[in-house]
């Protein structure tokens, strides 16, 4: 697999047959790259049937787990209160406290 192949005969029969340079689908190890297919030739002189040529590469591996993060931040300072703002209650929010407004 993943190497060229050279096929050079008189003459060729074949019933449907096939050739392929990787089995479907398929899929390099976690962590390596795929492998090329390689280069496919078939010299005949005369030829007989059908015969199929997948000549496919390998698709890449998963990635890697990631390093463990260590450097967690520390949460910020909280943000500022908001401001009363466009609504009916305008004058009632500027008079109650966080908890009472909480509930509200």
């Amino acid at each position: 697999m993943g190497r060229d192949l050279e096929i050079d005969v008189k003459e060729i029969y074949s019933d449907e047959g096939t050739l392929a340079t990787f089995p479907p689908d398929p899929q390099a190890l976690s962590g390596h790259p795929g492998r090329s297919g390689g280069r496919v030739v078939v010299k005949a002189k005369v030829a007989h049937g059908v015969l199929h040529v997948i000549a496919q590469g390998e698709g890449g591996g998963t990635g890697l787990n990631g390093r463990p993060r260590t450097d967690i931040s520390k949460p910020g300072a909280a943000g500022s209160n908001a401001q009363c703002g466009f609504h009916d209650k305008e004058s009632i929010c500027q008079t109650l406290t966080k908890q009472q407004f909480v509930g509200f």
